[in-house]
């Protein structure tokens, strides 16, 4: 267990209050893993606010007590947050078929809403979140984690509507046979089909890819280097989010976190000649 800035010594105090609320000020044991579950609560809530920058000065040192109420108002904040923004994706949210994605967002975020407990377990992240973003939120947990990922979802759902459904169905389906039971972003894949018509200045419309394209970009990326190929996709990134998304600085980097796997897509198809797996429609 990570302490950060502060000696075990000095939460006890913390989670002994804690403890008592948790027990109802009765005069009863805890066991000890509850105990540790309690001091990963406070350590949650400290390293909260010690991520808000909300202390402005690198030698300012909070009393224990001080950074974890601070911690705990920010973790608290970011719940309400989760639930305003989900609250409004919601409301027309679509899966496009997709099974994870739609358990995930209709059952597992409102699960973990009813569930979520800010006081005694702020750090339970509760959920699997089984649909995979296109953002690494590894390393978040609890309210943190959740937060992220509805944002990357509303992002993922404000570019996928500047498309007909009918269109993005149709892509998915030509991805694969069966894919509404796959796990893979979705954004992802519509993302890479576009890049591929963007290369060959084929009209996003104009559906598939003959054998002569597919060879004619192959030629064309197999004598770049990979970070040549990064460039390509970040300038075809940008021009993207220009047309489809309203120039959005976040958008743009939200959807950045994508090119560093399409560039390893392109390049190792590209040089087993099969750029039609992956621009395929």
């Amino acid at each position: 267990m990570e302490y950060g800035s502060y000696q075990p010594q000095e939460l006890i105090p913390i989670v002994s209050e804690l403890a008592e609320q948790y027990l109802g000020y009765e005069h009863t044991s805890m066991t000890y893993e509850k105990a540790q579950e309690l001091m990963e609560a406070v350590l949650y809530c400290i390293r909260e606010n010690e991520n808000s920058g909300k202390n402005t000065l690198a030698s300012e040192r909070l009393h224990p007590k001080d950074a974890y109420e601070s911690g705990r108002r920010t973790v608290i904040w970011k719940f309400h947050r989760l639930q305003e923004i989900y609250g409004k994706l919601a409301v027309d949210f679509q899966d496009y078929g997709l099974e994870c994605l739609k358990d995930t967002i209709l059952l597992g975020i409102p699960e973990f809403i009813a569930r979520y407990d800010i006081r005694y377990a702020p750090q339970e992240t509760i959920l699997t979140l089984d649909y995979p973003v296109l953002k690494d939120i590894r390393t978040l947990s609890g309210a943190d984690a959740i937060l992220e990922y509805v944002i990357c979802i509303d992002y993922e759902q404000k570019f996928l509507k500047k498309f007909d459904a009918s269109y993005v169905l149709e892509m998915l389906s030509a991805y694969q046979e069966g894919y509404e039971d796959m796990v893979e972003n979705i954004c992802g894949i519509v993302l890479q089909n576009m890049m591929g018509h963007l290369m060959l200045n084929k009209p996003l419309g104009a559906a598939g890819i003959s054998r002569e394209e597919s060879e004619r970009l192959s030629y064309f990326l197999e004598g770049k280097t990979k970070n040549e190929i990064r460039g390509f996709l970040e300038t075809m990134l940008k021009n993207i989010t220009e047309s489809y998304l309203g120039g959005s600085r976040e958008l743009y980097e939200y959807f950045s976190c994508a090119v560093s796997d399409l560039t390893a897509r392109f390049s190792h198809n590209a040089k087993l000649h099969c750029l039609d797996k992956i621009v395929f429609f």
